[in-house]
């Protein structure tokens, strides 16, 4: 779709005809040759398979004469006399030879004693040949005495195979295995053994089948076929020098006697000779295809052209009017359709250009009530910013005040008592001067004298340090955020101060107020603005959280938590509604409605937080009762 978004029409069209047109043939066509090659596939395996199962009857053949000549030979007397008394050795030589003329597989036969000697063998240098690695299949045979029975065996026979080598390399491969498929056939005279059923064996006839020899016949007769692998159980014996990847492959079982020695032949063919009649007849649906598209090519794009060409005359119209010429024109077109698309724009210019007129002269009168509510707009929010700006300032003058009333009534005492010593002070030495003129002091009264200034003196200095440190705390509380740079402070320390000018409020309300947090923890900001965030708060809660009630508590608790100032503020009052906390912030919002709140309190607090401390706020309720304020100020 977004391809069609970006495109013209015209090759929009050409992609459709030619997409309904072309690719269900395409799709059909793949199938359909898709189908083919799988058939063909199958029809090849199954020639495959009946090729290699036509290999296998004639190898099956080969090994079942070789097997029933093996055992035919061996109820040959002179057979069983040669290798018991060593006569008849002549004779058992010809046996040997016609054996392995006969089966075309053994590459040698030998006729093996008791004593596990070859003391005949076809061709006669076999019988040189140190067949030691088949020592421990002979000695195993002829224990079991009359009760062995004619058994095949692959066997590993490396050394053996080099010395065969050496008698039919005439008609060696270069393939080569270090396996021999050995069968042993039992020899008993057989009237001993119907006199003695305890008659041990008299020798042992024995054929060797090198297994690349065997890979060679088994080739020989199918060659159109290769024969990939031949492997026994799980283990492959030979493999052919190098098969292509792309083949098609099928595997057969060779079996030889009862006692499973089977072996398992992989077949294979190239894939490109399997398939050539599909690649003909792809090759011919190409070409078809090619020229069906051209055709179908030229078809499409006579037919967009027809259906382009009006609709272009209808986009050059449309942009006419886009651009700002609603001047009615009437274009005529081939097409009813289209032509009534024109006609319906020439009546929508007609209209258009009527309304255009009558929304100019609206748009002139809405101008100018717009403008003179504008200005009227302008001016109101003027005196609503002043009047703003005037509350904040008066709220600030009201926390002032509270504070300022406090540290008077905190300075009251220690300056009184101060006025009183210093009166006392001035008492004594005027009758100090007094007797010191009369010369009538003693020395006694002098010390008195001295002692009771010392003391006056002292009580001044204490009472007037006290008034000094409140107004340096009334100082540090109230500073302004606007002009105050940041400084390093105890943040405790000044949480005290604060209370300190508050005492007079707190007490009134008998609020108690704990303070909880890390006695000598200090940090870098402003401490001015945190001080008038923590006023406000003790004053939002005395105006509005406790109703006179009894046990009215206070609880501040701070800590740093990864470099951050973390303040939890919480009272056990009344608390507020949920509509009122979603607004706590909000300035001018007041719930009580009382004509001396202006409702900037909490506003002011939240303005310092998140402007001058560059931190957050956060208001919850508190269970049972009361309110949360969690305060965080990031520290540098």
């Amino acid at each position: 779709m977004r391809l069609f978004k970006k495109s013209h029409l015209k090759t929009t069209l050409l992609l459709v005809l030619i997409a309904i047109s072309v690719l269900p043939a395409l799709l059909i066509s793949s199938y359909l040759l898709s189908q083919f090659r799988q058939i063909n596939k199958e029809v090849e395996v199954e020639k495959l398979q009946a090729q290699t199962q036509s290999a296998k009857a004639e190898i099956y053949f080969k090994i079942k004469q070789l097997s029933l000549a093996l055992e035919q030979a061996s109820t040959d007397t002179n057979v069983a006399l040669a290798a018991h008394t060593g006569i008849f050795g002549f004779r058992a030589r010809l046996k040997l030879n016609s054996i392995r003329n006969q089966s075309q597989l053994a590459t040698s036969v030998l006729l093996v004693d008791t004593n596990l000697r070859a003391i005949e063998a076809s061709p006669l240098a076999a019988e040189l040949i140190d067949h030691n690695e088949l020592n421990q299949q002979f000695q195993d045979s002829i224990q079991q005495g009359y009760k062995a029975q004619f058994s095949s065996h692959i066997l590993d026979t490396p050394q053996m195979l080099i010395e065969e080598r050496k008698i039919y390399e005439k008609n060696s491969i270069d393939i080569k295995s270090e396996q021999s498929l050995i069968f042993i056939a039992p020899l008993i005279l057989s009237e001993t053994q119907t006199v003695d059923d305890n008659a041990k064996l008299t020798g042992l006839l024995v054929a060797i089948i090198p297994l690349e020899s065997l890979y060679k016949d088994i080739q020989s007769v199918t060659p159109l076929v290769l024969l990939d692998q031949i492997t026994y159980k799980t283990q492959p014996l030979i493999s052919s020098i190098s098969t292509p990847k792309d083949r098609i492959s099928v595997e057969s079982r060779l079996s030889f006697d009862k006692n499973n020695t089977d072996l398992k032949l992989k077949y294979s063919i190239d894939k490109a000779a399997a398939f050539a009649s599909v690649s003909d007849l792809q090759h011919e649906y190409i070409i078809i295809t090619i020229l069906f598209l051209s055709i179908v090519l030229g078809l499409s794009i006579f037919i967009s052209g027809l259906i382009t060409k009006p609709l272009k005359a209808l986009s050059d119209l449309v942009q006419t009017y886009a651009a700002g010429n609603l001047r009615p024109q009437k274009v005529k077109l081939n097409f009813i359709e289209i032509q009534s698309i024109v006609y319906v724009l020439y009546k929508m210019a007609q209209r258009i250009n009527k309304d255009q007129q009558e929304l100019e002269t609206r748009v002139e009168q809405r101008t100018v009530e717009l403008k003179q509510a504008v200005d009227e707009l302008s001016v109101t929010l003027a005196q609503l910013k002043q009047t703003q700006s005037q509350l904040i300032e008066s709220e600030k003058m009201s926390l002032l005040g509270q504070l300022l009333a406090g540290i008077a009534h905190e300075v009251n005492t220690p300056v009184g008592v101060s006025i009183t010593a210093s009166s006392m002070l001035t008492e004594q030495i005027k009758q100090l001067n007094n007797k010191f003129n009369n010369a009538s002091l003693t020395k006694s009264e002098l010390d008195g004298f001295i002692k009771q200034i010392s003391e006056c003196s002292l009580l001044v200095e204490k009472n007037l340090g006290r008034a000094s440190e409140l107004i340096q705390n009334f100082k540090s509380v109230a500073v302004s955020a606007e002009s105050e740079n940041p400084r390093i402070f105890n943040v405790k320390n000044l949480l005290i101060d604060v209370l300190q000018t508050l005492k007079l409020e707190l007490e009134k309300q008998q609020i108690s107020v704990t303070i909880s947090g890390e006695e000598k923890l200090e940090i870098y900001s402003q401490s001015g603005a945190l001080a008038q965030i923590i006023s406000h708060l003790i004053l939002n809660a005395v105006r509005h959280a406790f109703n006179h009630s009894e046990n009215n508590q206070i609880v501040i608790e701070f800590s740093k938590i990864a470099n951050r100032l973390v303040i939890l503020f919480k009272d056990n009052g009344s608390g507020v509604s949920d509509k009122l906390l979603d607004n706590l912030f909000a300035p001018f919002y007041d719930h009580l409605n009382k004509n001396n709140n202006t409702g900037l309190g909490l506003n002011i607090v939240h303005n310092l937080t998140t402007q001058a401390l560059k931190g957050e706020i956060k208001a919850f309720h508190a269970k049972p009762s009361g309110l949360v304020f969690e305060i965080y100020i990031p520290l540098k």
